[in-house]
């Protein structure tokens, strides 16, 4: 896109630069804030399902209201953002090795994990989650699990 065809700052690309980001923000801070009023299950499900999908009608009318010069300016810019701050074409030899561990330790972890306690005395006890939440297994959370038990 040359200089030429880059849309003006118009009303029309302020106004759906700006239902854009209502259309982002509308459910990261809505739904919490529904969650958080007490209403029934049934009256919270149904709004924050309102909340959702007046979100993403919102993204569709703003790139409506953009046209299609203002979305792919706005896309863009965007892109050559990420390709700017994105990762490097090359890395060197030891981050790539790094990675790697951080990759496959967690997967060698739980693969491992049903056997180690048998392995380990106590490990099926204390597992390493109440390092985390601070508490015994069985005065954990309800609804988390622990590959330990």
């Amino acid at each position: 896109m040359d200089a030429k065809d880059q849309p003006v700052a118009g009303w029309r690309l302020k106004a759906g630069v700006l239902l854009f980001a209502l259309s982002i923000i509308l459910p990261i801070v809505g739904v919490p804030l529904v969650a958080s009023l007490g209403l029934s299950g049934t009256m919270t499900t149904s709004v924050s399902g309102a909340i959702l999908i007046g979100a993403e009608v919102l993204g569709v009318a703003a790139i409506a209201v953009m046209g299609k010069p203002g979305y792919a300016y706005i896309k863009n810019r965007f892109l050559s953002f990420l390709k700017k701050h994105g990762p490097p074409k090359e890395v060197s030899r030891t981050r790539y090795n790094i990675g790697l561990v951080l990759f496959c330790v967690p997967i060698l972890f739980g693969w491992l994990s049903p056997y180690l306690t048998a392995l380990i005395p106590g490990l099926g006890q204390n597992p390493p989650s109440s390092l985390v939440w601070g508490r015994t297994h069985s005065r954990m959370p309800s609804g988390v699990t622990s590959f330990f038990s």
